[in-house]
């Protein structure tokens, strides 16, 4: 398989391989430091001439991506000898400019190409890599179909379109992310007002509190205390009379019940006392046995009735009465 030519191996001239312990290794001409320049001259009817050229130098054991590249446009043809002034020195810009001063010179090729395109009147932007492809002799690369495509036909205007489509969308997209993000940053920050105003309001308290926690705080609170000490005594004076107006009409009625029942004790005991001498007859009457001392007893019960109360002291709060009613007269 035959090797590929590039630009280093013509600058180098490569005549082949060479044996080179158990491989081999390529054999150039020119294995030191050179240089090389190609031009091409375009001259039409109305005397107008455009001379378009390639500088191209090499270091001293420099490689493929040491290869230095110049691109020339001038309306005359190029001057060898003027190169092999400089030619001992790698080619800069400015030692070129300085020798053909009214040439236009470009380290890039497309910027070069684009200009000598114009100069020579060429219109489309394909034609050059189409007449590459020509000179190449690589046919048409392909079918048809994609020769015509990218080496004849320019591009739809629809594609252009398109990607402007999707350049403006892209645009589109950032300022939403950028409105949303600005969205974010005003709802995190809209209670910040808010929160200021009520960390003013509490340093304006807590100041406060700092003067009344002095003597007048102190002077107000005695003064608090005494006012509920006063309503507390108060309140108890209160509940006092009221509670010895209690006792004291439960003592009138307790006084009033204990008068009446020692005044039934005595006229029972002043009956009993008239009837007693006659006692004997009676229970000797027919008619005046045990049934009828039930029946006086039951009459007494009616007439004069034994008071349910405890006469022992006042009655605790909560509490039930007893009733404490005197032994029964025996028959």
């Amino acid at each position: 398989m035959e090797d590929k030519r590039t630009t280093f191996t013509y600058m180098r001239g490569k005549v082949g391989d060479k044996a080179v312990g158990e491989g081999s290794a390529s054999a150039f001409q020119r294995p030191g430091a050179t240089w090389s320049a190609v031009a091409l001259t375009f001259d039409n009817a109305a005397g107008t001439r455009v001379t378009a050229s390639a500088l191209f130098d090499l270091p001293k054991n420099g490689t493929e991506s040491s290869v230095g590249r110049y691109y020339l446009i001038d309306n005359k043809p190029l001057d060898l000898t003027a190169l092999e002034d400089i030619a001992e020195k790698r080619f800069t810009k400015s030692a070129l400019d300085a020798v053909f001063p009214d040439a236009q010179i470009f380290d890039v090729h497309k910027a070069f190409a684009e200009r000598f395109r114009r100069l020579l009147g060429i219109n489309s932007d394909q034609a050059l890599p189409l007449l590459r492809v020509i000179q190449a002799g690589k046919g048409l690369g392909g079918s048809v179909n994609n020769f015509f495509r990218d080496q004849v036909l320019d591009a739809p205007a629809t594609l252009t379109a398109a990607d402007d489509v999707v350049e403006e969308f892209s645009n589109l997209m950032s300022i939403r992310q950028r409105l949303e993000d600005v969205r974010q940053q005003r709802d995190q920050l809209a209670p910040v007002p808010g929160l200021n105003r009520d960390y003013a309001q509490s340093l304006l308290d807590a100041n406060r509190l700092r003067e009344l926690a002095g003597e007048e705080f102190e002077a107000y609170k005695q003064q608090l205390a005494v006012t509920v000490h006063e309503k507390t005594l108060a309140r108890f004076k209160d509940l006092a009379q009221a509670k010895a107006k209690e006792l004291g009409a439960e003592r009138g009625i307790r006084d009033g019940l204990a008068r009446s029942c020692a005044s039934s004790k005595r006229t029972t005991t002043t009956r009993a006392a008239t009837r007693s001498p006659r006692s004997s007859s009676r229970s000797k009457t027919p008619g005046w046995g045990s049934n009828s001392a039930s029946k006086w007893r039951n009459r007494r019960a009616k007439h004069f009735p034994t008071p349910a109360w405890n006469f022992s002291g006042p009655r605790p709060a909560g509490s039930r009465r007893t009733s404490t009613r005197p032994p029964a007269r025996p028959n």
